[in-house]
């Protein structure tokens, strides 16, 4: 038998990111870590067998902003160059979606492996009039939990899950 599940999840999430920014003047190298917490909802819909197998997909709803960053910058007399004045930057990711396989067990365990794609849309003011694209962004997903069901249909999951993106560049135009 195929069974549908639909249903709204809540997770608690360790988000860390590392990048580095190039200036095109000088190449001067500036880098920078940041990692943050967030509890995260999401809804879901999955088919499963009676053999425990499923397919899913999970949506979060909204969006993240991460950190911003502001620098000032004054060029000496005898540099060139138009990276003199302020930069602000930030980000923010949308739309991030998992499409998963997942495997329960008669003694509850189950297992989940999967894609996940988000999109990281840019926003910035610049004094060098820059402007950098947004970007999607895919990564591998996968976890292990605990899955019990009721003979009425309900069920409890828990999880740990870690999902790893790819790394992205952004050049500024």
């Amino acid at each position: 038998a195929i069974e549908m599940r639909v249903g709204v999840s809540a997770a608690f999430a360790q988000v860390s990111a590392d990048g580095q920014e190039t200036l095109k003047d000088s190449a001067v190298i500036t880098k920078h870590s940041e990692e943050a917490h967030a509890i995260i909802p999401s809804i879901f819909a999955e088919v499963s067998t009676d053999g425990g197998f499923g397919l899913g997909v999970d949506q979060i709803t909204g969006t993240a902003d991460l950190s911003a960053s502001t620098r000032t910058r004054n060029n000496r007399a005898d540099e060139t160059g138009n990276d003199s004045g302020t930069q602000k930057a930030s980000a923010e990711v949308d739309g991030v979606t998992s499409i998963y396989l997942i495997k329960t067990f008669a003694n509850g365990l189950l297992l989940k492996v999967g894609q996940s794609s988000a999109d990281v849309n840019t926003k910035e003011a610049l004094s060098t009039g820059s402007k950098y694209k947004n970007v999607s962004v895919d990564g591998t997903h996968y976890g292990i939990g605990y899955h019990k069901q009721n003979d009425n249909g309900f069920f409890f999951r828990t999880t740990v899950e870690h999902t790893d993106f790819d790394s992205i560049t952004l050049t500024g135009d």
